[in-house]
């Protein structure tokens, strides 16, 4: 127990440096490949549903502002996860020590209930003003909203991905297919429900 107040200790002047040293730009195009790599299967309901409630002049600003807004969540969550996934590396003394301790905590998060009413938001329609789209704010306000329940629910896997980064291109395609079948399931299973209600 003595060792652990000097390992913390390591782990944030090793944060302070590693932050000191950070390109901005480097980390925001990290964290847009990794969007683009594990949110994709999560994205194409909201984006498919905005682009048909725009009109059609208005449809690339709307379809701009949301990912603007959903992209700044996951640059601040991503930032946070960082420093996460930094201090567990530096108390585990391993990155895959680091990973196998996130991925205890991200399975203990995904039987909460706390998550899988995060979920539930993350899957429902993004639902904007038809007359406001593209002439306000409202699409980046909407694709904030939608970015903290995204980051609510999928932040385990991000964690892990950010604790072993020597195997990055791995993890984030088994969190894109973990995502994908995450949210089919949840499709189908609202499906059902659907079915059941008409049958009564």
């Amino acid at each position: 127990m003595s060792g652990s107040p000097s390992l913390l200790a390591e782990g944030v002047v090793y944060l302070r440096l590693y932050y000191s040293t950070l390109d901005l730009g480097a980390f925001s195009a990290a964290v847009g490949l990794m969007l683009v790599a594990m949110m994709a299967p999560a994205l194409q309901g909201p984006l498919s549903h905005l682009w048909e409630q725009a009109r059609p002049y208005r449809r690339g600003p709307v379809i701009l502002l949301f990912l603007a807004g959903y992209f700044g969540v996951w640059l601040v969550a991503s930032a946070l996860l960082l420093i996460a996934a930094q201090l567990l590396m530096s108390l585990a003394g391993s990155q895959w020590l680091a990973a196998l301790l996130a991925l205890a905590g991200g399975m203990g998060w995904q039987l909460s209930g706390v998550k899988a009413r995060c979920l539930t938001h993350c899957d429902a329609r993004v639902s904007a003003t038809r007359s406001h789209l593209g002439v306000t704010f409202e699409p980046f306000a909407v694709g904030v909203i939608h970015g903290l329940w995204c980051a609510a629910t999928c932040w385990p896997v991000m964690l892990v991905a950010l604790c072993v980064p020597s195997a990055h291109l791995p993890v984030m395609i088994a969190g894109a297919i973990a995502i994908g079948y995450e949210r089919r399931a949840l499709k189908a299973c609202h499906s059902q429900a659907g079915w059941a209600d008409q049958a009564r």
